[in-house]
């Protein structure tokens, strides 16, 4: 049995809360080969402290970083609305050079995805970082000839929440974004994307709830309008399981840094111009 550890900033979260069901909904496909084991948060959340989750859970405290590391085969690194804190959780998690899980958002920069990159390459630490969102079933049932990609998201805060129409654009138009133009109209955020032959554009709409996506690609087949509603959270563990188990990510690491770059552009209020990647 491989043993995975759930890393968190606190654990009374959408992501350690539900994530224990879909990986165990998923054991029969890996053997029953991974199981969560251990826990580690910083703080306690006020409503579920770390103990009262472990004891949900079935499953062991850690009393710090370098506990669960050496106690686990396999880690999944949480921090979902906590990206400004996660950069040096991570390099000291990769020292160990056991296979890691980072959930969205990555880090809380280019910059700082760039360093976590060099920093799995020292030590040889098998590592990736994706929005469930890539695993919507509507979007890889696009055609991969698209001249141009369309994309509805919602968001409650746009640094978390840009990097699911991100990493849509990106796991579907690939690398090479030339420049990008943000527009505001009240709290709706439009932001368009120019590649060399093609083109994107993603309409945010802040401060509302978590909802659904849609997606829209024009090809060669003309174009379709489709509500994202497959199972992407599974899909997406069902993807770490392998990585896990394969140690080899299924996309490229530099899709991650062009999303966090084009992520910085987004968030730096210049509205109504062209800022070229």
């Amino acid at each position: 049995m491989k043993k995975i550890g759930f890393i968190d900033y606190y654990l009374n979260e959408w992501h350690a809360l539900n994530y224990p069901e879909m990986i165990a909904s998923i054991q029969n496909e890996f053997d029953g080969e991974f199981r969560i084991t251990h826990a580690y948060a910083e703080i306690d959340h006020p409503n579920m402290s770390t103990d009262e989750y472990c004891k949900k859970y079935n499953v062991i405290r850690c009393s710090s970083i370098d506990e669960i590391c050496h106690e686990c085969d396999c880690l999944i690194l949480l921090y979902p609305d906590d990206p400004e804190r996660k950069c040096e959780v991570i390099k000291k998690v990769l020292s160990f050079g056991k296979p890691v899980f980072v959930d969205k958002t990555f880090v809380n920069s280019y910059e700082e995805a760039k360093e976590v990159f060099e920093c799995a390459k020292k030590y040889n630490t098998p590592m990736f970082t994706s929005s469930s969102l890539r695993y919507s079933i509507e979007l890889k049932e696009l055609p991969n000839d698209l001249t141009s990609l369309f994309i509805v998201a919602p968001s409650v805060h746009l640094k978390d929440y840009w990097v699911h129409p991100l990493e849509m654009l990106v796991s579907k138009m690939g690398v090479g974004a030339k420049k990008v133009k943000h527009l505001v109209s009240g709290n709706h955020h439009i932001l368009q994307i120019k590649y060399e032959n093609k083109d994107a554009l993603i309409v945010m709409a802040e401060m509302g709830f978590a909802q659904d996506f849609f997606v829209s690609g024009n090809g060669q087949n003309g174009q379709n309008l489709k509500r994202c509603t497959s199972p992407y959270f599974v899909n997406e563990m069902r993807d770490v399981l392998r990585f896990f188990k394969e140690k080899t990510p299924s996309f490229d690491y530099q899709q991650t840094l062009e999303i966090m770059r084009i992520r910085d552009l987004a968030l730096l209020e210049k509205y109504d111009e062209w800022l070229e990647l």
